[in-house]
């Protein structure tokens, strides 16, 4: 009896080793992707309509391959988590989004001649990463990028911020699929603190 229970946590412990190298290795795909779910906008409801450039952000990050490292539990990185959309075109979708649900007008690239304001920037972080406590793991995603608004006529810039938008979660484990739903929580956050800055919001009013 003694001998089958040992073999049966044996048989257990092999199991889970091999789940972990398995997650480890390779390459996991991220779905990222901005939904417009957001509490209203007020700031952006009571804004003239107004229409955008939204230009994809230059990637400055540490990583440009990569938005998480896969690690073994002796901590080396084994693999990797991208997303299955690149990053700064999950950034201008999402803006483009959250101004279009108020009516605004945007364009994803080209010079329009009824532009008003350009939507440039610099992406400085697309991560997501595991800390490993005592008996939880805490898991933290970050989205990070300064943000510049110039007038579409004369190129003047009206408004430049970095926005950091984030999301954290303390759990017993933590997989591919808790980096998913945190970079899609960091990515709301990103969206509502940008386009509810008051000076933003303010910067777009070129017409008053």
């Amino acid at each position: 009896m003694i001998i089958n229970k040992k073999k049966t946590v044996l048989l257990y412990l092999l199991i889970c080793t091999g789940v972990i190298l398995n997650c480890a290795v390779g390459t996991s795909t991220l779905k990222v992707d901005y939904m417009g779910d957001l509490p209203e906008n007020e700031s952006i409801k009571e804004l003239p309509a107004t229409v955008f450039i939204v230009n994809l952000l230059e990637d400055d990050r540490d990583y440009i391959d990569r938005v998480a490292n896969k690690k073994n539990t002796y901590g080396m990185t084994m693999g990797k988590a991208v997303t299955e959309t690149d990053v700064r075109t999950i950034i201008q979708n999402a803006i483009i989004k959250e101004f279009e649900r108020y009516n605004h007008k945007c364009y994803a690239s080209g010079n329009p001649q009824d532009a008003e304001i350009i939507i440039d920037g610099t992406l400085k972080e697309f991560w997501v990463g595991p800390k490993a406590n005592f008996f939880t793991v805490e898991t933290t995603a970050t989205i990070s990028a300064n943000v510049i608004l110039k007038n579409a006529k004369n190129s003047e810039i009206l408004f430049s911020r970095n926005f950091t938008g984030q999301h954290s979660s303390e759990k017993a484990m933590a997989w591919t699929g808790t980096w998913e739903d945190h970079l899609n929580k960091a990515l709301m956050d990103f969206i509502q603190k940008m386009t509810t800055h008051a000076d933003l919001i303010n910067a777009c009013k070129i017409n008053e």
